[in-house]
């Protein structure tokens, strides 16, 4: 939206972004190079348990069991989706550059990462603040791929400091 639509977007906070070309791969994005592995589209709930777990730093927050189990079964109702996003973050070469839409925008950016995410290796943080050095940029320590949860007072905190004036 930022990068298409600069009249009607203030600022835009990017959380752990996918889709930057140049970032390191995680374990996660190396075994599906390597041996076409997708474990980020679970196939039973002992897998989608893992995935979740994936997305923090250590083990996921506690969610009541109805929910956990909801998102467990629309997770695997939806394993063809989930494959096609993988596929498309683990190869933004095949896709739009992350890092020409950064780059071309006058938007006030923030991009917010978490040192310790599995998913999208923290490297891009750098990368996308060369393709837009005025990128406001927070790399969080021992936060995983979801620090809207893990450090949320201090994500929250930071992107009202950020934002500009309305």
């Amino acid at each position: 939206m930022a990068a298409n639509f600069e009249n009607r977007v203030l600022s835009a906070c990017l959380l752990n972004p996918a889709g930057v070309k140049g970032a390191e791969h995680t374990a996660i994005g190396r075994a599906f190079a390597d041996e076409g592995k997708i474990i980020l589209a679970p196939t039973n709930f002992e897998e989608y348990e893992k995935v979740v777990n994936l997305c923090f730093n250590g083990k996921a927050p506690p969610m009541p069991g109805f929910m956990r189990k909801y998102f467990g079964r629309m997770s695997i109702k939806n394993k063809a989706l989930l494959d096609r996003v993988f596929m498309e973050f683990v190869n933004p070469d095949a896709n739009v550059s992350l890092n020409e839409m950064v780059e071309k925008t006058t938007v006030p950016l923030m991009v917010v990462w978490g040192d310790s995410d599995q998913l999208v290796h923290p490297s891009g943080l750098a990368v996308l603040k060369q393709a837009q050095p005025a990128i406001v940029d927070l790399m969080l320590e021992n936060t995983g791929h979801c620090p809207m949860v893990e450090r949320a007072s201090l994500v929250y905190k930071a992107h009202l400091e950020f934002m500009p004036a309305s």
